[in-house]
């Protein structure tokens, strides 16, 4: 009896059950290289940075004309533009936290 360049008998009885026991073999291999390749893919992290820059609304006006709520970082702005030039029509004022007035709306309705 033989052995292939795998290692598994080639000729008799022996053949049929040395193919399993390499395959097993060979399928453990692939399933511990995945294994480590998760755990390397957990241990590196990629990080996105945050954007400061955010369109919260746009309306377009026609005409090539629009205005749009722009956000820079808590700040947000509202601007008017044209084909030719973008303006600052106003500063805005932080919007309020939607759950800190309700909590406080209803804590005003409990009291009446």
């Amino acid at each position: 009896m033989s052995t292939n360049a795998i290692g598994v008998n080639v000729g008799g009885a022996a053949e049929t059950s040395s193919i399993p026991r390499a395959l097993s073999h060979v399928g453990n291999s692939c399933l511990d290289l995945f294994a480590r390749l998760m755990a390397l893919g957990k241990k590196i992290q990629v990080r996105q940075k945050k954007k400061r820059l955010r369109i919260c609304e746009s309306v377009p006006l026609g005409d090539k004309r629009f205005v749009a709520v722009i956000q820079v970082d808590d700040q947000q702005f509202l601007l008017g533009g044209s084909a030719n030039s973008v303006s600052l029509l106003a500063q805005l004022e932080k919007p309020a936290n939607f759950a800190r007035v309700l909590s406080g709306r209803v804590q005003e309705g409990t009291a009446r």
